[in-house]
């Protein structure tokens, strides 16, 4: 993706994301969408983590002896980490479709995305059913 920022640096000229359909722009803005909705998981997962962990301290107070859980924060935790291996698997696979192609990077990018802004809305929701 630096070859295609570096070409857009020499073209001098902004890209409209709506009109220009050349495949250095798709590719460009299908990384710009990835990079925006990458944003919003980072600040979900703070704020969706720490509910997570103020979960536990509260029931940490009446834990009953014998319970063994893992809890919310350390599972959703587990959780996170296996969806990041799993988004980059997946997406690397949609990529395959324009194998060594110009428009490969804008399949990873737009799956990227999209498997992303889910991700976000399933830990805003994770906030709503607590």
């Amino acid at each position: 993706m630096l070859s295609a920022l570096l070409l857009l640096l020499a073209q001098d000229k902004p890209i409209d994301c709506d009109k220009d359909q050349s495949q250095l722009a798709l590719n460009i803005c299908a990384d710009e969408a990835f990079q925006a909705a990458d944003a919003a998981l980072n600040r979900q997962w703070g704020i969706s983590y720490a509910r997570m962990k103020a979960l536990d301290f509260s029931y940490d107070k009446d834990r009953r002896e014998g319970d063994r859980s893992l809890g919310y924060a350390p599972a959703l935790l587990e959780s996170q980490r296996a969806w990041l291996k799993y988004r980059g698997a997946q997406c690397a696979v949609e990529g395959q479709y324009m194998r060594g192609g110009s428009g490969e990077p804008m399949l990873y990018s737009t799956c990227m995305a999209g498997l992303t802004r889910d991700r976000t809305n399933f830990l805003a929701k994770l906030l709503e059913d607590r």
